[in-house]
């Protein structure tokens, strides 16, 4: 009975944050925030569907456990080199002053210990990276000089949350130890003990068990052992008396340091973010709904006050930095909020006496209003900026010395590195044209590193991996690799995030066009049809037809079966209709489009013959066939007609049918020669 009333429970939550979560999306507002609302209501301080689900709490303590482990792989020198501004310089002064200014108000007008405010002050102090980062992700603000500052300050507060875990940490462990003589011996040695073994096993242990599992070509085994590095080194970290999270983090950043670094990521990031839908229904669950309607006045006394001292602190601190007015008034309003990391640090403070249960309500009442009330704040701020600064967002842009120029910009992306894939390197690379590489074959990428290769280890079916080798920035798309499912799912991921992105992809028989999801800037080169049109080319030759006149047939036999799809046989049936390969030799196809000139009229009234010296031979309609034209028939849209001639009365004749003038025209003075 206690297993079915959880799994009801579970399914009640579930249920709940999917229905809430799509009617927020539908308004176009984040669904964390759907998440938080869902279990305000059904929660027990709500209707009380659900009056207690400490499986969901652990589920979404996982959640939690996740987000550590993808900052921990997202962590990178490089990064915060190209982010030391945002990061150090405004990141790093705005948790250290928030911190501080927010400890000393407490100790001067609340009475609280020092202790008790530097732990106020460190939730105070973070901001919300789940709701923020996604929201930059859907305005595709990241590359903004806003976003990239936003970015570097929240990179910051993620790696402060750490110190700010293990001070925690070993207060909760001091107050259980009787003697800190002992606390200090026993703790000093665990921590000695498992850096000792963290830094050989991320020397040696780990790399080559990921080696040995991607030698595999497994992608379960691959996800299996990320998992149990990920929850291992967290639960290590917790028998040490630090927390999880701490452990995460560590593990991504261990992993970050080897090839697999973003396998990994693309690998945990649909668990984590699953986990923490399910983390802030939890959260929404734990505010007391009557408590906020009896003590609502100071509540939103209390939210108006942190908005306006972490707005003012963010903005002073930015101009300070010389950012430019509408860039510091725009970061100031989009993080003014208390972020999920704070939750963590309540729940951790609570239990170790610092906020007692009223301060803990408070503190979840004002930080769900901050959350609610981030997105509009995010989406207004722009506006607001800029109609206060008088300028246009260009003029600031350019003052703001930070503002990304989007490093590789105009690059190519080649996905698979087997003999095409390398031959393609090897030209771009003479022609000095930039690429990056990704492929699923890790000896190869080891390989091809050694010799200098731009190479990315993962799956590039996975929206994460393209985003890392620059799909945004990109220039064009090649995928080389073998078999059409891989290719689809290539294709899917691309075009879920750039669909005006040009694409080449190889696609290996003709049967597998119809399967792909092609867009405008799609090109399919099909090795079947391009093989077989290889052979009949060196056939023609050997029968003695001009190489120009094979180059216009392979041109038209490519575009013909790129239009409809249709195999070699069917442009045979169209173009190759006749007795001998010299007739062959002189034909010139045309098809009419819906515009043409020639659509509705006939061959009499055209008298392309008189006008270009040209002769339709055959004529082909679809569903028809090859047919013998007739002075009577009128032309229609779709029709391929095969004329015979020289150069000079061909491409007369192709411009005529497609672009000429009226033939009444013509009489009164007008050329009738093509335009």
């Amino acid at each position: 009975m206690h297993g079915s009333s959880f799994l009801l429970e579970l399914l009640i939550l579930i249920g709940s944050a999917t229905l809430v979560a799509t009617v927020f999306h539908a308004l176009k507002l984040p669904t964390i925030i759907g998440f938080i609302v869902a279990g305000v209501i059904i929660g027990p301080f709500g209707i009380g569907w659900v009056s207690s689900v400490p499986g969901a709490e652990t589920l979404s303590e996982i959640g939690i456990i996740f987000l550590m482990f993808t900052i921990g792989l997202e962590f990178s020198l490089s990064q915060l080199k190209d982010l030391k501004r945002h990061f150090l310089g405004l990141g790093g002064c705005q948790v250290v002053i928030t911190l501080t200014l927010t400890a000393v108000l407490c100790r001067l007008f609340l009475d609280l210990s020092w202790m008790q405010g530097f732990f106020i002050g460190c939730l105070v102090s973070l901001s919300s990276t789940a709701i923020i980062m996604k929201l930059l992700q859907d305005s595709r603000e990241s590359a903004s000089p806003h976003g990239n500052a936003i970015v570097g300050v929240l990179l910051f507060q993620d790696l402060a949350v750490i110190p700010m875990m293990m001070l925690l940490s070993l207060v909760g462990v001091a107050g259980k130890m009787d003697s800190p003589s002992i606390w200090n011996y026993q703790l000093l040695l665990k921590l000695i003990g498992a850096g000792v073994f963290l830094f050989f096993a991320g020397h040696y242990l780990i790399p080559k068990a990921l080696h040995r599992v991607a030698k595999t070509s497994s992608r379960e085994l691959f996800f299996f052992a990320v998992l149990l590095l990920c929850l291992g080194i967290s639960y290590l970290m917790e028998q040490v008396g630090l927390s999880l999270s701490f452990g995460a983090f560590l593990a991504g950043l261990l992993i970050a340091e080897s090839p697999y670094g973003r396998q990994a990521m693309s690998d945990i990031l649909p668990l984590r973010d699953n986990f923490l839908g399910l983390f802030f229904a939890s959260v929404g669950m734990l505010v007391d709904i009557q408590f906020v309607a009896v003590h609502l006045g100071t509540i939103l006394s209390w939210v108006l006050a942190l908005a306006l001292i972490k707005i003012g602190l963010v903005y002073l601190m930015a101009r300070f930095w010389r950012y430019p007015h509408s860039v510091a008034l725009i970061v100031a309003l989009s993080i003014f909020q208390i972020g999920e990391f704070s939750f963590v640090l309540a729940k951790m403070g609570h239990g170790y006496g610092l906020m007692d249960d009223q301060g803990l309500q408070y503190f979840f009442a004002v930080t769900v209003c901050t959350l609610i009330l981030s997105p509009f704040l995010f989406k207004w701020a722009p506006k607001w900026a800029l109609s206060r600064s008088g300028r246009g967002a260009r003029d600031d842009q350019e003052q703001d010395p930070s503002a990304s120029t989007g490093v590789g910009s105009g690059h190519a992306i080649i996905v698979g590195f087997g003999v095409a894939g390398q031959n393609l390197g090897r030209a771009f690379k003479a022609l000095g044209i930039p690429y990056k590489v990704i492929d699923q074959n890790y000896n190869n990428v080891l390989l091809q590193k050694k010799n200098g290769e731009d190479m990315l280890y993962g799956d590039a079916s996975r929206v994460e991996i393209l985003e890392h080798a620059g799909i945004h920035e990109a220039r064009l798309l090649i995928v080389a690799v073998s078999g059409a499912a891989m290719t689809k799912a290539v294709l899917d991921a691309a075009h879920r995030i750039r669909r005006d992105m040009p694409v080449i992809a190889r696609v290996l028989y003709s049967r597998d066009v119809g399967l792909m999801d092609t867009s405008p800037q799609t090109t399919l080169v099909v090795a079947e049809n391009e093989t077989t049109i290889e052979l009949l080319a060196r056939s023609l030759i050997t029968f003695g037809v001009a190489e120009e006149e094979i180059y216009n047939f392979m041109a038209e036999a490519r575009r013909s079966m790129h239009n409809t799809h249709s195999g070699l046989s069917d442009f045979l049936r169209t173009s190759l209709d006749h007795s001998t390969w010299q007739m062959f030799s002189t034909l010139h196809s045309v098809q009419l489009k819906a515009e043409s000139y020639a659509v509705g009229r006939s061959l009499h009234d055209l008298m392309l013959r008189t006008h270009t010296g040209a002769t339709v031979v055959t004529v082909y309609r679809e569903k028809e066939g090859s047919m013998m034209p007739q002075a009577g028939m009128h032309l229609a849209a779709g029709d391929i007609l095969h004329m015979a001639g020289d150069r000079e009365s061909l491409l007369k004749a192709s411009h005529l049918l497609l672009k000429g003038e009226d033939p009444i025209e013509s009489s009164h003075g007008a050329s009738a020669v093509p335009v």
